[in-house]
């Protein structure tokens, strides 16, 4: 039965079935019907994918090498003539302009203070941990030991009431009075006591908070002043910022306004906000949570200023005069040194803000409860008086005060029980938050070694094909330019392909990664063996990639895959809704429901873009399915997870 004759079927039956409807003569079955969503858990996601890039087959015979790196030569390892090798050193640079080796050993002194650092303060938050537990442990048996205690005096009044019907003693009336003033008094020192200690307590949060204000204005009018020396945002620092503003952000024309206004929104901040509250006195649990918010604001906007201006410091030319490679080193140092000491002090400020508030939340009601405690012995004393004034202290008032007294004791420890857990909640919270933020630290030290070490491999200039050394161009001593050419070296028929990079891939790209080409129904591997660290006319930077064998008819266009590892789990595009520049939402499944989740975004790799906040999406599931035409009054969800090979 062909197409037309099935679809004709199909018109014939659906117009039958539908003149057969007419409401109340006929019954529709309104069940739900199946609605099947396929899901997946983050973890199921990968942070490797493949940039997707085209390119044109040509033929490769003779190639002029470039230097990627400045210096002075060295070493020249082969003579005019020589068959070599691909990988083979040819050429041997001195490190003698950009220090890329001082760049080197910095960014790995700073990567190993990062993980000390980490290791250092996860074994502090470990250990307040497993106290916090082990507090919570102890607080648990002293309710149940009271809990039991309190049952068997219960039982015991009740026993003495019953087998008397009186019992008037004046001594042990004197007895009882007596412990229960004494526990008044000591119970009122306590309370004394503990509303004293609480105010020195707050009172501590105050100077230390005046000192944290005094060691950002210090820190926010030192990193204004080293971006101002090279932006020239004020009149103290325009004629100097002149000097140099033909070779600053000269890759990135948009830059230069980008970081000035970070620029301004921080002098504004600092003259604004952060002054009005730096000369406000902090009188009131309102003030302080204030001044957490000001310092917490004045790290979030130097952070980005810092990393906007060592974008700005990669995208600057050099001069040889003005604005050198080693001028440009040391600034891009110093912002790197402001933002590590940026990042500890962020990290102590978050631990430390993260106990004020657990403070704050929780002494009240331990003043309360120590309060309550002094309100039911003076009402138990109140009892016993009253008893022995009339003389008729019996069990009956026995049997009361033991149960008001049971019923206190269990209150009291409820709450330290609640109090304890608490105590451990924010413990776990504190250490989450902490580490994650030292991990980040990590994370941006090992970005920072690895640029380091890649720059530091430049010095060495290798073979990037087999083949035979044609013109040396260059002689031992000699200076050689980032991108000058260095030699000649004739080809052995091997094929090479060009393609491009963008800046925001160019950081995922070195020399000899891997790239797969499918032609022709087969699979080649090439490697990338010469990359442009000058932009083109399109800002892009061109990339050459060798193949051993033949891998087509020259003009052929093919399509090339470079694996890449991103620094963060990637989503594939088609399930994100990206709804500006760093956010989007995605479905996920919860409690039997599909609802929307807003996540943040990074870069985007080709199909695929990372997803930053790991912690929001991590044990729930994310549907990977059409959900556009689910309408819950119609169809009954049915979930089918992903399942791994």
């Amino acid at each position: 039965m062909n197409q037309y004759i099935k679809y004709t079927l199909f018109i014939i039956i659906f117009t039958f079935l539908s003149a057969c409807w007419w409401p109340g003569e006929n019954t529709l079955d309104e069940s739900k019907k199946d609605f099947f969503v396929t899901t997946q858990k983050l973890s199921d996601f990968w942070s490797q994918t493949f940039l997707t890039k085209t390119s044109r087959i040509s033929s490769a015979s003779d190639i002029t090498l470039t230097s990627n790196a400045s210096g002075r030569v060295q070493n020249v390892f082969v003579r005019e003539g020589d068959s070599i090798s691909i990988g083979q050193p040819l050429f041997q640079l001195e490190d003698n302009i950009a220090n890329y080796y001082l760049t080197l050993k910095q960014a790995e002194n700073e990567l190993e203070r990062a993980k000390i650092n980490y290791d250092s303060q996860k074994i502090t938050l470990d250990k307040q941990v497993s106290d916090a537990s082990l507090a919570l442990k102890r607080a648990q048996i002293d309710l149940d030991n009271i809990q039991i205690q309190a049952s068997q005096d219960i039982l015991q009044a009740q026993n003495t009431r019953n087998d008397s019907d009186t019992t008037s003693s004046e001594s042990t009336s004197s007895l009882e009075l007596k412990r229960l003033e004494d526990n008044i008094a000591k119970s009122e020192l306590d309370y004394g006591n503990t509303l004293v200690s609480d105010e020195q307590t707050i009172e501590g949060f105050k100077t230390t908070l005046t000192k944290d204000m005094n060691a950002q204005l210090i820190f926010l009018d030192d990193i204004i002043e080293f971006a101002d020396t090279l932006l020239g945002i004020t009149d103290k620092n325009d004629n100097f910022a002149d000097d140099i503003d033909q070779f600053l952000w000269a890759r990135d024309t948009n830059q230069k306004q980008d970081t000035s206004t970070l620029l301004r929104e921080l002098i504004t901040f600092r003259e604004g906000d952060f002054q009005t509250t730096y000369n406000s006195p902090i009188s009131t649990e309102e003030d302080i949570y204030g001044v957490l918010a000001i310092l917490r604001e004045g790290y979030d906007i130097s952070k980005i200023l810092l990393n906007e201006l060592e974008e700005t410091l990669n995208n600057s030319l050099s001069s040889a005069w003005d604005f050198s490679d080693s001028d440009i080193a040391w600034y891009i140092t110093t912002g790197n040194g402001y933002q590590t000491s940026l990042q500890a002090n962020y990290t102590a400020f978050v631990a430390y803000e993260n106990s004020v508030d657990t403070f704050l939340k929780t002494y009240l009601t331990a003043q309360a409860s120590l309060a309550k405690w002094i309100e039911l012995l003076k009402q138990d004393k109140e009892i016993l008086l009253r008893n022995i004034a009339t003389g008729d202290l019996n069990s009956d008032a026995g049997l009361e005060k033991t149960l008001s007294a049971s019923q206190s004791n269990i209150d009291n420890l409820s709450i330290a029980l609640e109090t304890a857990q608490n105590n451990l909640n924010n413990a776990e919270k504190t250490r989450n938050v902490t580490l994650r933020s030292l991990q980040n630290g990590i994370n941006t030290a090992q970005i920072g070694y690895n640029l380091a070490l890649t720059n530091y491999k430049k010095l060495t200039i290798t073979s990037p094909i087999d083949g035979v050394m044609g013109n040396i161009l260059v002689e031992i001593w000699q200076d050689v330019n980032n991108g000058g050419w260095v030699a000649q070296i004739s080809g052995q028929k091997q094929n090479e392909l060009e393609i491009s990079f963008t800046r925001d891939e160019l950081p995922f790209i070195t020399l000899w990664n891997e790239v797969f080409l499918s032609h022709n129904g087969q699979t080649s591997t090439g490697t990338i063996f010469s990359l442009s660290n000058v932009a083109d006319q399109n800002l892009n930077y061109a990339s050459k990639i060798l193949f051993d064998e033949n891998i087509g008819v020259s003009g052929d266009v093919v399509e090339l895959q470079v694996p890449i590892q991103a620094p963060y789990t990637l989503l594939p595009l088609d399930i994100v809704t990206v709804l500006s520049d760093s956010k989007g939402s995605i479905y996920v499944v919860q409690s039997g429901s599909i609802i929307s989740q807003d996540i943040e975004l990074g870069n985007i790799y080709s199909q695929f873009v990372e997803f930053r906040d790991v912690n929001i999406l991590e044990n729930l599931d994310i549907v990977t399915s059409n959900v556009s035409n689910f309408d819950p009054n119609k169809f009954e969800l049915s979930i089918k997870e992903f399942l791994k090979n």
